[in-house]
């Protein structure tokens, strides 16, 4: 074990098994194979300074930048919930605009600065050799690096440990006492932070479909609302696009 992952395992605590790589090809993809495997029954993290085929909504490719916080978390006997992610986006944005203020969430989970992406969150189901259902929760967010198109979060590289720390309990807190009050909870304060709250927007549906409007934030439910004219519309699954 490095020093660094002996670190971040005593600042996690014994509920957590923790393996930090130097590169990998997924971090979710190994947590995945762990819970598959059975391989230990705390939550299961794995972080790593690089990966090679990282993925992120609908199986686009991610792709990491100089130092980023590259991390998944595997939950055994997780059910998985739609309404858990922009719960997810919520928290996670959160703690970073502890350190960061300029930090926004993009329905349903990822994070903006600046009018530039800064992160994402990622979930995917796991079924296991018991037939139960596992959660992986895989989240990404740019500390440094060069790509104009990128936002980066202002930490500095000493508050890095504390941070990964912080997200990864942030995040197994809320999986594991998520219930769909804390929807509702957030649901007036979304649009407070939401990078595109009142804009112009065009959401794609999975079969291809392109609906444009203006995006007023979430419902109870957590689903997008858009608006056209006099009339609303609640999606829950679907890709938000700025321009097409």
């Amino acid at each position: 074990m490095s020093v660094r992952e002996k670190q971040l395992s005593d600042s996690l605590g014994p509920r957590f098994c923790v393996r930090w790589l130097e590169q990998t090809e997924s971090t979710n993809a190994n947590v995945k194979h762990d819970l598959v495997a059975g391989f230990d029954h705390r939550v299961l993290v794995c972080l790593a300074d690089h990966q090679t085929k990282g993925k992120g909504t609908r199986g686009r490719m991610w792709i990491s930048e100089k130092e980023a916080l590259l991390v998944s978390i595997g939950f055994r006997d997780t059910e998985p919930n739609p309404t858990l992610m922009p719960v997810l986006g919520w928290e996670v944005m959160n703690l970073c605009r502890q350190t960061d203020s300029r930090v926004r969430v993009k329905w349903p989970n990822d994070l903006w600065a600046d009018g530039k992406k800064l992160g994402g969150i990622l979930c995917e189901v796991v079924h296991q050799k018991d037939k139960h259902t596992g959660l992986v929760i895989g989240i990404g967010i740019n500390l440094k690096g060069d790509n104009l198109q990128h936002a980066y979060l202002k930490l500095a590289p000493e508050k890095y440990l504390e941070f990964f720390s912080n997200v990864i309990r942030t995040v197994t807190d809320c999986v594991q006492t998520f219930t769909p009050a804390r929807v509702r909870q957030i649901c007036s304060q979304w649009k407070r932070f939401d990078v595109l709250y009142g804009t112009q927007v065009f959401a794609q549906t999975v079969n291809g479909r392109i609906i444009s409007g203006t995006e007023l934030g979430i419902n109870e439910k957590g689903e997008l609302i858009l608006s056209r004219g006099t009339q609303q519309m609640a999606f829950s699954d679907i890709t938000l696009h700025t321009n097409m």
